[in-house]
């Protein structure tokens, strides 16, 4: 019954299905933009190859989720050093070629 109804649906709503295709089309790249895809399509290969299937395989899925989210945090903070350590040496650098410039302008 549920097809049949859908089926119908498209027939005398056709504009009606081209919206709804335009936005899972949306949907589907703001999903693949963002690495979501490609993360639950790794964390499903991991799980169809794992030789042994684990009991609760939402409860897989949620922990490899949460190792990436871990790892992000992680990557997260160690780039936000680098990039505090770069923001000092470019005003090292920036105070040194001021000086620099000041004394080719002396001779």
């Amino acid at each position: 019954y549920q097809a049949r109804r859908t089926s119908s649906h498209r027939h005398y709503f056709p504009n009606l299905n081209m919206a709804i295709d335009a936005l899972s089309e949306e949907f589907h790249k703001y999903l693949s933009q963002g690495g979501v895809l490609k993360e639950l399509t790794d964390v499903l290969v991991k799980l169809y190859e794992e030789p042994e299937k684990p009991a609760d395989a939402l409860g897989y899925i949620r922990k490899y989720l949460k190792d990436i989210k871990e790892d992000n945090v992680s990557e997260y903070s160690q780039l936000k050093t680098q990039i505090e350590a770069l923001k000092t040496r470019i005003r090292s650098l920036e105070s040194e070629n001021a000086l620099l410039k000041a004394q080719l302008n002396k001779n």
